[in-house]
């Protein structure tokens, strides 16, 4: 993993750190540079009685 981005890196570790039922969401920037990136991170929360 020494060839990846600090970006990509960050990715990698929400992608390690997620919980159940939670989304994460990868975008490209809109500029279209390179390792410019949008995440968006989401989680279903269940409410039981």
């Amino acid at each position: 993993m020494d060839n990846l981005s600090d970006n990509e890196k960050d990715i990698i570790k929400f992608l390690r750190e997620t919980k159940p039922y939670e989304k994460i969401e990868i975008q490209k920037d809109s500029s279209g540079k390179p390792d410019y990136y949008i995440i968006h991170r989401s989680q279903k929360i269940i409410l039981t009685k």
